[in-house]
């Protein structure tokens, strides 16, 4: 349960710093123009998109932590992008 709040919050923090914070605007800005050459009729912004930016950094998270943890640690993953998902739909 730990690891899954864990998992959770981080992945909460990191997709809150991408898409709200000032620092990484310009990552966001470059995300947002490479979509709209490749998809330029799309109807909202995924780079702003808590819910969206929340799944890319919940495997990416994954990905760098396999060294340390195993492929039977997905679930908590899961978990945690679950946790994350309703912390996105709760602040607004």
């Amino acid at each position: 349960m730990t690891i899954i709040l864990t998992i959770g919050f981080c992945v909460y923090a990191l997709t809150f710093l991408f898409t709200s914070s000032h620092a990484l605007k310009g990552p966001r800005e470059l995300l947002g123009e490479l979509l709209d050459e490749y998809w330029p009729e799309r109807e909202y912004k995924m780079e702003e998109c808590r819910m969206c930016i929340g799944v890319w950094v919940t495997l990416v998270l994954w990905i760098v932590s396999l060294p340390w943890t195993s492929f039977h640690d997905l679930p908590a993953f899961i978990a945690g992008y679950g946790l994350s998902y309703f912390l996105a739909t709760q602040e607004r």
